[in-house]
Formats: structure tokens, C-alpha cells, sequence
């Protein structure tokens, strides 16, 4: 039996982007992601970034859309985060008509707004976080002329991954209540 085939980029990594970033959009989204985690996103450059009509799926599945909004939105995600970082496993990235699609897996480490507890995951350096989080991540990068950072913008993002961890600990730390939960 024969089907459709399409040529697409596969790099597997034990925390490095090294093995990735000879693909275009892989370099590209590393530099975005080292952006964001140093927290040099904003609405003043999100359109350097990310396409007017970005849209953002959260891992509840809700979908954002609309450009600023849908940045905000993922923005809110990290809120309750002092610092984090996104050691990537492995990406799969595709041409389209508009520019590449891309699936990865990403382990996100954070340490909380909310100092306590015990740093129990460890990256890939050896340093240790309130938490690792094993996410799957779904891109878009629209190939765009003049754009300022090597000619794409992100054009979608969406997050699969488990917020049970992160609300557990949040409820620990005293930064939620469990009954603010259910309302």
C-alpha cells in the first residue's frame, strides 16, 4: 500500500537546540524561545515576533485569536513562574504554502513566584527547579518578506501538557486557593 510522503526536518536532543538549529525555523525558534525566557517579548516588539493574526491554543484546549491577544494569552501561562526555560527532546518541522509547521517535545522547567518546597527536577546542566514539566508544542512559521527576524513570524502556538503538577504546587505555596478552583 502507498500513501503521500513529505520531506520533513527530524532532531532529537538531550537538552541542546545544537541538533536542531541547522533548520531555519528551528534557529528562528530558538532565538524567540530564549527571548521569551529572558522576558524580552513584549506587546511594544510582539509584531517583530508573531503574526497580526496569531492564534494560541492553551492546554485546555481554549483558543485565543488575534495577534496581541493570543500573546497575552501565552504570556498568562508563565505567570505563575519567576524563571523558566524550555530544554528541547525532539522537533519535527515541514514546509507549507506559507512557510513550516512544527511539532516538538519540550521539557519546561520553572521555579515559582512563590519561594518553599523542594527542587525536585533536574535539567539537562544539572540545575535544579521547582519543577520539569514534559510538554508537546505545536508551531506555525509564516514566511514573511521584511520581517525583521530572518524573514518569519510565528503565526500559531499551541501547548499539550499537563497543569495538575503546577496547580498542585501553586496550592501548596499558598498561591491559589483550592476552592478558587472550582468557582
Amino acid at each position: 500500500m502507498s500513501f503521500p510522503t513529505q520531506p520533513a526536518f527530524i532532531a532529537t536532543s538531550t537538552g541542546s537546540w545544537e541538533p536542531s538549529r541547522v533548520h531555519p525555523a528551528m534557529a528562528w525558534l530558538e532565538k524567540h524561545t530564549k527571548a521569551f525566557e529572558n522576558h524580552e517579548l513584549t506587546e511594544a516588539n510582539f509584531s517583530d515576533w508573531h503574526t497580526d493574526d496569531m492564534t494560541f491554543q492553551k492546554a485546555n484546549g481554549e483558543i485565543i485569536t488575534g495577534g496581541l491577544a493570543a500573546f497575552k494569552a501565552s504570556l498568562e501561562v508563565y505567570q505563575p513562574f519567576a524563571t523558566y526555560m524550555h530544554e528541547p527532546k525532539l522537533c519535527v518541522v515541514w514546509e507549507n504554502e506559507n512557510g513550516y509547521e512544527m511539532i516538538g517535545h519540550a521539557t519546561l522547567f520553572a521555579d515559582f513566584v512563590s519561594p518553599g518546597g523542594e527542587k525536585k527536577a533536574e535539567d539537562s546542566s544539572s540545575r535544579k527547579w521547582d519543577v520539569g514539566l514534559p510538554g508537546m508544542f505545536q508551531f506555525a512559521f509564516v514566511k514573511v518578506s521584511g520581517a525583521p527576524i530572518d524573514g518569519l513570524k510565528l503565526g500559531r502556538i499551541a501547548m499539550y501538557s499537563d497543569s495538575g503538577p503546577v496547580v498542585v504546587e501553586m496550592i501548596k505555596r499558598g498561591m491559589v486557593q483550592a476552592n478558587q478552583l472550582l468557582s
